[in-house]
């Protein structure tokens, strides 16, 4: 599953969304190199035994790459509008 669409995610500060699929990121994961991060899906479809950095180009292994939690719980408060449906409000609550 890639990140999580919002009419929103235009006007979110760029590190709240992920470089691969360009929406609001879904279970963060930190490349541990460089601190960036992506969806945890996307690091996942990607093979290869070293994950190079969409937003710097650095490379970190694959073991290297660590779920970020308190990221994911500051995300949690993120004000947004949903793709689907009138629906708006915090992240945590979007279903």
């Amino acid at each position: 599953m890639v990140g999580i669409d919002a009419k929103n995610k235009h006007i979110l500060d760029r590190k709240y969304i992920c470089p691969i699929c360009t929406l609001i990121l879904r279970d963060p994961v930190q490349l541990s190199k460089c601190g960036h991060r992506q969806c945890q899906s996307c690091f996942e479809a990607q093979h290869e035994i070293t994950i190079k950095c969409q937003q710097c180009q650095s490379e970190t292994s694959r073991t290297e790459i660590l779920l970020d939690r308190g990221f994911q719980n500051d995300m949690k408060l993120i004000h947004i509008d949903c793709s689907f449906c009138e629906w708006t409000g915090i992240l945590n609550n979007y279903q």
